[in-house]
């Protein structure tokens, strides 16, 4: 993998450094924009018809979000502690927060909620840290909480441990701050995997990744 962004390309979150809101909201629409459809992928499945009701289109778009973000951060996190290299894990990290942007819009968490603060400073934690695997583990099984039991009373549970993870991110490496970590991944995505948007052969092709597929 080539960390490297062309000198033409127009950088998204340049003002930044650490992990701020700011940065997080900058980031967000374009993880957002390369996510799937979840009305086509109902469409797909047989779910349900074209222009069916958008407010229930918009709900089971937020379910599904939600959950592809919980299956995804836990592959994430377990590559993210298997990395081998820097690019690797600076890899890792941006996918893993593309995943975790799903979480938090699929459950309409707000960004000062995950970040547990105001302003413009950086996103800071008072928990010792833990195997990052735990925390990823005990998030998806909110989201499941939250899904499939309305169990609204781990809610405040999983915005703490996504917090965390955050920290632990904004914290990991001292070359890329996370800034530049976004910026690869938004590129990634956005320039070179889904350049015309989201779509199934494009994630099974990941141009960006020559010669691999998924």
């Amino acid at each position: 993998m080539n960390l490297i962004i062309p000198s033409d390309y127009q950088r998204l979150y340049g003002t930044h450094t650490r992990l701020t809101p700011a940065l997080w909201e900058a980031y967000r629409p374009n993880a957002l924009a390369t996510e799937p459809n979840a009305q086509k992928l109902l469409v797909q499945w047989g779910g349900c018809t074209e222009g069916e009701d958008a407010e229930i289109a918009a709900k089971i778009h937020r379910t599904i979000q939600a959950l592809h973000g919980g299956l995804g951060l836990a592959t994430e996190l377990e590559e993210f502690r298997n990395a081998n290299s820097q690019e690797n894990t600076i890899e890792e990290i941006g996918d893993a927060c593309w995943y975790l942007v799903q979480i938090l819009d699929g459950l309409q968490i707000t960004t000062e909620e995950a970040t547990r603060l105001g302003g413009g400073d950086p996103v800071r934690s008072d928990d010792t840290p833990v195997d990052i695997l735990v925390i990823g583990h005990t998030i998806v099984s909110d989201i499941k909480r939250i899904i499939f039991y309305n169990k609204q009373s781990v809610r405040a549970r999983l915005i703490s441990n996504i917090a965390q993870l955050l920290f632990l991110f904004d914290t990991w490496d001292e070359v890329f701050n996370m800034a530049q970590i976004l910026e690869w991944n938004s590129y990634k995505l956005r320039e070179l995997r889904y350049k015309n948007g989201f779509s199934n052969q494009a994630a099974v092709d990941r141009l960006d990744k020559p010669g691999e597929q998924d």
